[in-house]
């Protein structure tokens, strides 16, 4: 028996209703199993949450743009999405020779409005982690007017304090310990071409520090003068 147009149309809206709740179904069902294995929290929903996430992923679009189009490591870094969220942001490749984490957190206030930045402790003990694994780990700051960064040492130095923050904002209390990290700590991106430049000057730092010590100690006493300063002048160019 040939079905009318209508029957026909009728049975064709139905099967695509049904096959469009199924499917419904199929997303809300995943959609829960993803926020289950992200461990969300509570606050989730809230407008704030929302609010700071969209900011969140902006800056991490922008991080991520500069990261490829700058390469301002000279490495390889995997920028893929993984569900859930993860303590560092990022590491290099598998295949990179470079071994190195980076962690990015945005603010919104100029580099200078504060004597210090904070991030979660947290974030320092899984940096901490990986150090012990031969990585090098970075946290990075996108202050309103640059970007700045910080080489996570396995032992803090003096003015990083730990202490407790956070906010209740998003509609509930949301506090835990935070590294406390002075601002004269950071360095400014711009100021470096590329990795291996802030490197370099860091080698020459450090040569220049021993040095000094070795004069404060008065371990080159035989040494006259114009050696020392020679020596030092050396160093510094």
């Amino acid at each position: 028996m040939k079905l009318s147009r209508n029957v026909r149309l009728r049975l064709y809206r139905k099967k695509h209703y049904n096959q469009v709740r199924l499917n419904l179904k199929k997303n809300i069902y995943s959609y829960y199993i993803e926020m289950n294995n992200r461990k969300i929290p509570k606050t989730y929903n809230h407008s704030q949450s929302i609010i700071d996430r969209k900011l969140g992923d902006k800056l991490e679009r922008k991080f991520e743009t500069w990261l490829v189009a700058e390469n301002w490591f000279n490495a390889d870094f995997d920028l893929g999405k993984s569900p859930g969220w993860k303590e560092l942001d990022y590491k290099t490749t598998n295949d990179e020779p470079k071994k190195i984490f980076l962690e990015l957190k945005g603010r919104r206030v100029r580099k200078h409005q504060y004597p210090t930045t904070i991030i979660g402790h947290n974030k320092y003990i899984k940096a901490r982690k990986m150090m012990m694994k031969g990585y090098e780990v970075y946290f990075f700051f996108q202050f309103k007017d640059r970007l700045c960064f910080w080489q996570v040492p396995m032992i803090l130095p003096e003015g990083v304090e730990v202490k407790i923050a956070g906010t209740n904002k998003r509609g509930r209390p949301e506090y835990k310990d935070h590294l406390y990290i002075p601002i004269a700590y950071l360095y400014d991106v711009i100021d470096f071409p590329s990795f291996e430049y802030w490197q370099s000057r860091q080698n020459i730092q450090r040569q220049l520090k021993e040095q000094i010590q070795v004069i404060e100690n008065g371990l080159d006493k035989e040494q006259s003068y114009e050696e020392i300063n020679k020596k030092v002048n050396s160093i510094i160019v």
